[in-house]
């Protein structure tokens, strides 16, 4: 369930926010959410109401810059 429409929950029950986008094995870009709390990482599809704006700027992260290299 989510707190606010769009951000994602963790096991923990905690707010997850994007963090960075993944390129799966089929070619198909994800967005990678961090927990706020207990730090899980988790990737969810990206959809045609996704925010265009916060899409470009997690592509232009580095994955060093969240820790992920």
């Amino acid at each position: 369930m989510d707190l606010l429409p769009g951000d994602r929950r963790s096991r923990c029950r905690d707010i997850m926010h994007p963090i960075a986008l993944w390129v799966k094995d089929d070619g198909e870009l994800s967005i990678l959410h961090r927990c706020e709390k207990c730090g899980t990482v988790k990737s969810n599809r990206i959809l045609p109401d996704d925010s265009e704006p916060l899409i470009s700027e997690l592509a232009a992260r580095p994955a060093l810059a969240v820790g992920l290299a």
